[in-house]
């Protein structure tokens, strides 16, 4: 998208209106419009970033239990594979963990 100023008005009886008035202020409002369009671009980039993947109670309950319940079967698994006679009470590890 282009942007071009047309038809830029000021009054002479004004206070600072001089010959290179209608120049500096065409190069101020470019700089906005430069600035404008990079914020624009941020914007954007956030917009895209903030698109959240919400799980489903399910789903949340499996990643609970992987990383909870899972993770100590798996400790009493090696346990038992370094010959040790080792129980577990899973009863009391959901009880734990609020599952």
């Amino acid at each position: 998208m282009k942007l071009e100023l047309k038809n830029i008005q000021y009054s002479k009886f004004a206070s600072q209106e001089t010959a290179c008035y209608e120049a500096k202020l065409y190069e101020y409002l470019l700089k906005l419009i430069e600035l404008g369009r990079e914020i624009r671009k941020e914007q954007k980039e956030e917009v895209k970033v903030q698109k959240v993947v919400s799980l489903s109670p399910m789903q949340r309950l499996q990643n609970k239990i992987s990383d909870t319940i899972m993770q100590d079967m798996l400790d009493l698994e090696d346990r038992w594979m370094d010959g040790e006679n080792a129980t577990i009470d899973l009863y009391k590890l959901f009880q734990t963990h609020g599952l």
